[in-house]
């Protein structure tokens, strides 16, 4: 749990979630999450679970059994999944020194337009 306090508030800001909205959704105080956050406090295993399931992480990530950052896709669509798929595909696969764009990726890129202006 050594760092339990800096991957919390860590992943709840790559979410653009405040300290508020995580209170109001694990039905604990502000100052509860602040006092995790600042790791003066340890939350019980199952405010941990609460908010690993609010953040979409996996309770070995936030409490620093494996520092691979891990997304759950549980509540995504198929689609959404499929899209993720093909992102990190290219993110694993992709030449850094391309000046063009590959077929894959302009492929993705439609699928992600599609999907945020018609869904």
């Amino acid at each position: 749990m050594y760092d339990l306090g800096s991957r919390l508030k860590q992943t709840r800001l790559r979410r653009g979630i405040t300290q508020k909205d995580l209170a109001l959704r694990i039905n604990k105080s502000i100052s509860a999450i602040s006092s995790y956050e600042s790791n003066a406090q340890l939350p019980p295993l199952d405010v941990i679970r609460d908010i690993a399931l609010v953040l979409h992480v996996s309770l070995d990530y936030l409490v620093g059994i494996d520092n691979a950052y891990i997304v759950s896709t549980k509540t995504l669509k198929e689609e959404q999944r499929e899209i993720l798929d093909l992102l990190l595909y290219e993110f694993h696969d992709n030449q850094p020194n391309s000046q063009q764009l590959t077929h894959k990726q302009i492929y993705l890129l439609q699928k992600l337009i599609y999907y945020f202006t018609f869904k």
